[in-house]
């Protein structure tokens, strides 16, 4: 009989879009420590700097810090900045910092004299109250 017809010819292959080529994720660029200046004196900012050797990363840890502790504790930021120098106890530190300074001792001595004396109140207190009246 009649020969089969032909099969139809397989028209071409459809060309298959290529994988878009997708950019590897970049890590996020740490923001730098711009970021932080619109939060926090630029005095403040310097000298976290300096003190970790100009590591961006660890400037931001320690100035993240200052502003954590600022926040939980209401507190100043040069404060926080001492009681972010702390391994621990930076709320007792800063109640006590509170403390002095409502006795109306000057801020400025308060943190000094919890530099010189940071577990001993009654010396603390000396030291306040002999600057106070120097």
């Amino acid at each position: 009989g009649p020969k089969d017809p032909p099969p139809p010819y397989p028209g071409p292959e459809p060309v298959r879009a290529p994988e878009p080529v997708r950019a590897p994720v970049r890590e996020p660029i740490p923001e730098p420590p711009a970021a932080a200046q619109c939060l926090l004196p630029d005095d403040l900012v310097a000298r976290i700097m300096s003190e970790s050797n100009f590591n961006e990363e660890e400037s931001m840890r320690k100035l993240q810090a200052i502003m954590d502790l600022r926040d939980k504790h209401q507190c100043d930021l040069d404060i926080a900045e001492a009681a972010a120098k702390l391994d621990k106890g930076e709320g007792e530190f800063i109640t006590l910092v509170k403390q002095f300074i409502e006795l109306g001792f000057s801020k400025g001595d308060v943190l000094d004299g919890v530099a010189v004396f940071p577990d001993d109140r009654d010396s603390l207190l000396d030291f306040l109250i002999l600057k106070s009246n120097s």
